[in-house]
């Protein structure tokens, strides 16, 4: 009979000793609030969750006998509510795109990794868990982890807090927006990484009212991410959705009158909202005025049954759109 306890249970699968010893050492003063396990293969791994129930497992990938990605696939299918965290020593492009597309990985890690980083994660990991133990947020988990757009949750600080599949993806393989060991977004170059930290501060804190947009590209790649930065519905914190606009351009007005049933204007105001523009700048864009654009805006928010802009952008983006 599995053991009964407070505490939560993590399990750590490394073929490597050295690795798990030191990952026993770092979190020593966790003691109190995990119930660790440590196992140098996949085998091992799945005795121990055969035997209890963990609420998160951290895994290197490549390990002999069963792979950490096989390892993977089984979790997902038999122990669905255990969060999956990669730590791997390996940069592969290829060996991350497989796991994107093969398994629901929580978060993706790089050896060395900072160990409050990881910490972090891991904790992220059983909140994340926590959701998933009530039928609603098992449901909203499993629907945000199958939507096309990435979406974060960060804190004022631009430290992420939660990321979908879509999300995780992004983070894995693109060099326009990573997440660096202290979990806070940065982008390509200094300029932008303190532009987006100091737009997502001001929209966290509520310093500014609207959403607003920001676009990042390397056409040396040619890669392109169009961001949009909204506030929580409750507490500090902020919201972004992430397109990867070089594989999935962002609607027109002419795809969003038809998808959502508006009219050619308010079609237009809702572009001009997705691409970044605030209602005023919108406005200038539409030839219109700003009262006029605001009107048009409470009628799509009504006809939508949304309240806030936020919302409604969040609607459209997480809509699926003709390919």
């Amino acid at each position: 009979m599995p053991q009964v306890t407070d505490k939560h249970k993590i399990l750590f699968v490394d073929d490597e000793p050295k690795v798990l010893m030191g990952l026993r050492r770092n979190y020593v003063a966790m003691l109190g609030l995990w119930d660790m396990e440590f196992v140098t293969s996949a085998a091992d791994a799945l005795q121990k969750l055969g035997n209890s129930d963990f609420d998160v497992m951290i895994t290197d990938i490549s390990m002999p006998g069963m792979s950490g990605l096989d390892l993977l696939k089984v979790v997902n299918r038999d122990h669905p509510r255990t969060q999956c965290i990669v730590l791997t020593g390996t940069n592969d492009l290829q060996l991350a795109e497989a796991l994107i597309n093969a398994v629901r990985v929580y978060r993706f890690y790089t050896k060395p990794c900072d160990a409050d980083v990881l910490k972090a994660g891991i904790c992220d990991a059983v909140n994340a868990g926590r959701a998933m133990s009530d039928s609603r947020g098992g449901i909203e988990t499993m629907l945000l982890d199958r939507l096309n757009t990435g979406i974060l949750v960060t804190d004022a600080n631009g430290r992420v807090r939660y990321m979908n599949s879509a999300a995780t993806s992004v983070l894995t393989i693109s060099s326009l927006l990573q997440m660096a060991h202290s979990g806070q977004l940065r982008t390509k170059s200094p300029e932008t990484s303190a532009l987006l930290l100091n737009v997502i501060e001001k929209i966290a804190r509520r310093d500014a009212t609207e959403t607003r947009g920001i676009s990042l590209s390397d056409d040396d790649v040619g890669e392109r991410l169009h961001l949009i930065i909204a506030p929580l519905d409750e507490g500090d914190g902020a919201m972004l959705f992430v397109t990867e606009v070089s594989r999935r351009p962002l609607p027109t007005a002419a795809i969003i009158k038809d998808l959502l049933g508006l009219t050619e204007a308010e079609a237009k105001l809702v572009a001009c909202l997705v691409q970044g523009d605030t209602v005023k700048e919108a406005s200038s864009h539409m030839d219109i005025t700003e009262s006029s654009a605001r009107t048009y805006l409470k009628r799509i928010l009504s006809k939508l049954q949304v309240s806030r802009q936020s919302e409604l952008i969040g609607h459209v983006l997480t809509t699926t759109l003709p390919k």
